[in-house]
């Protein structure tokens, strides 16, 4: 187990999501949501990327590029906010990281 303080002086990368516009539905608020979380990460140490009414191609793009820049021990955070189904990615680096990621059904 992890103590607080190694927690602490891990590196903290997220990568966030907020997708308004769909076919059929608009919503209104989740690329503001992904913004304002960034802007909270941020006073916490966390280096953000944010991807707002991203399709598909660009929501695997941006997770790809997270798997090229994260470490091992580095704190991962992925925040979505809008329409999606969730599913669980495991990522290798030498120990095994779970994350929850969201893909759009299109």
């Amino acid at each position: 187990m992890a103590s607080a303080s190694n927690v602490i002086e891990r590196r903290r990368v997220a990568l966030l999501f907020g997708n308004d516009s769909y076919p059929r539905a608009q919503l209104n608020s989740c690329c503001k949501d992904a913004r304002d979380m960034s802007k909270a990460l941020t006073s916490l140490g966390f280096h953000c990327t944010v991807k707002c009414d991203a399709n598909k191609k660009q929501m695997e793009q941006a997770e790809s590029d997270l798997r090229r820049r994260i470490r091992t021990g580095d704190c991962i955070l992925i925040y979505f906010s809008g329409h999606g189904q969730e599913e669980k990615v495991e990522i290798q680096l030498g120990v095994t990281v779970y994350e929850t990621f969201f893909l759009l059904q299109l």
